[in-house]
């Protein structure tokens, strides 16, 4: 197996404000980070969601310069940033500056988003998202890469800009984006970006989603390898004789966001699949099992898809101990 970049996930949501307060939830979840960079992961990922009842982090852009300014390794990236919420000018701008604070480590993942509170809430047309998208992707290349530019389209203008200071990382940091379908990981393949596949049942195929991304790269004749591909696998790593446990709010999670997709989901079967994956999906939600059992379903989901980065989850000190040491050195 070739080696696999591995990166751990943080919401920096509060489950009991009652017991623990915001300050102690964020600096908690600042120091796991810098533990993950002390014992080598590749990736930290923060999600952006708003007006939620557990605070999922609705602020990326603070909470990553104070991940860069305790972290020397670990690269810093949105499992997705809502793009079509921002401005790209703004967004561009915050990007940079995050690259220089972390000497370049900054990448951006971007989605489309799908709730209907966020967008009302920002006065944005969410039938208007996926135009939105394609102009606010173009204007962060060129931000990042040109001088005296200009942008004329349907949603946005801006005449003769040149951002000052740049990006430390050449040519830019690194713009991922989003699918959960075909049509967007077209996009991506059109950018020429990295692609994130979103979770397992949140998609229906992930499978289907990387062979559209594929094609249309190949169509265009891009060599793949060159290409990085990036998905979410929960490992959950027992020692011999450990008997599995719930908790870490997994299951307040996967319940919001059934929640969410009932209300806002763009499939038909958003609900009912998210609520009852079908089992050929379900091999790519994630594993818990010893060492061994762990490395051998990351080695069947890469023979689905051939993942470059995996974000394995929330993990906590131990989870992220084992996994250092007993599944990761496997893949490097």
């Amino acid at each position: 197996m070739g080696r696999i970049r591995f990166g751990i996930g943080h919401d920096f949501r509060n489950l009991d404000p009652a017991r623990r307060s915001w300050s102690e939830v964020y600096r908690q979840g600042i120091e796991r980070v810098a533990y993950a960079d002390q014992l080598g992961y590749d990736y930290m990922f923060i999600g952006e969601h708003h007006f939620t009842e557990d605070g999922h982090a609705p602020s990326l852009f603070p909470i990553f310069a104070s991940i860069a300014a305790v972290t020397t390794h670990i690269r810093l990236n949105t499992y997705v940033f809502l793009l079509p919420l921002h401005h790209p000018l703004n967004v561009a701008e915050d990007v940079i500056a995050l690259d220089v604070l972390s000497d370049g480590r900054m990448e951006l993942g971007v989605g489309l988003g799908y709730r209907s509170e966020e967008f009302d809430a920002f006065g944005i047309d969410r039938h208007q998202r996926g135009s939105i998208m394609d102009e606010s992707c173009e204007i962060l290349l060129k931000a990042w890469t040109e001088q005296g530019w200009s942008f004329h389209g349907r949603h946005f203008t801006i005449d003769d800009v040149t951002l000052v200071p740049g990006a430390v990382q050449r040519p830019h940091p690194r713009l991922w984006i989003s699918a959960r379908n075909e049509r967007a990981a077209r996009r991506a393949a059109r950018f020429r970006a990295p692609l994130m596949i979103a979770p397992a049942p949140y998609t229906q195929d992930p499978v289907r989603v990387y062979a559209a991304y594929a094609q249309a790269l190949a169509d265009d004749g891009e060599d793949l390898a060159s290409y990085d591909v990036m998905g979410s696998f929960n490992v959950h790593v027992l020692e011999s004789g450990e008997r599995p446990s719930g908790g870490g709010g997994n299951e307040h999670r996967y319940q919001q966001y059934i929640d969410w997709y009932t209300k806002d989901g763009d499939l038909p079967d958003d609900a009912t699949r998210i609520s009852s994956p079908p089992e050929d999906l379900q091999r790519h939600i994630g594993v818990t099992g010893e060492a061994p059992a762990c490395v051998e379903a990351i080695e069947n989901l890469l023979a689905q898809v051939p993942f470059t980065t995996l974000m394995v989850g929330g993990l906590g000190k131990a989870q992220l101990e084992r996994f250092a040491a007993a599944v990761a050195t496997e893949f490097k």
